[in-house]
């Protein structure tokens, strides 16, 4: 529903924080990311079990945008960083819970989880124009 906060958002400092203790200094073991972070949460048209994974047909991210560029924003800042490519494997084993909703994104269940996963950061009326139906369609076209 919104791009990515500053890098100096209080919860962005503390995400970014957590990956340095994981990845560079390896102060945490990398599973303690699960329990210390409330996840993502995506709405899809449609799952698809596959091999052991699900794939998901048309998804949106409806929560978890700082998460999502803050980690890229830390992989890119630290791409020359030795520790980081020693620990890639540490990088991999970083768990994020997932919530996957599967209904019509334009959906007001979808508006209402949206609004009640994005409590951390204050979401502005505006910000939930995002899913409405005309932009939804407009978004599809343009991909």
């Amino acid at each position: 529903i919104r791009a990515a906060l500053s890098e100096t958002n209080a919860p962005n400092r503390k995400l970014k924080e957590a990956f340095d203790r994981i990845l560079l200094k390896e102060e945490e073991e990398p599973t303690v990311f699960a329990f210390r972070h409330n996840g993502v949460t995506i709405a899809t048209e449609k799952a698809d079990p596959e091999a052991g994974s699900v794939v998901l047909h048309v998804p949106r991210l409806l929560n978890g945008a700082q998460t999502v560029s803050t980690l890229s924003r830390f992989l890119e800042s630290n791409s020359g960083n030795a520790t980081l490519k020693r620990n890639r494997g540490r990088l991999e084993q970083i768990r994020v819970l997932a919530k996957i909703v599967v209904a019509d994104p334009a959906s007001d269940f979808v508006t209402q989880v949206t609004i009640s996963n994005n409590q951390q950061n204050p979401v502005h009326p505006w910000a939930l124009r995002a899913m409405d139906q005309r932009q939804v369609d407009l978004a599809d076209k343009f991909r």
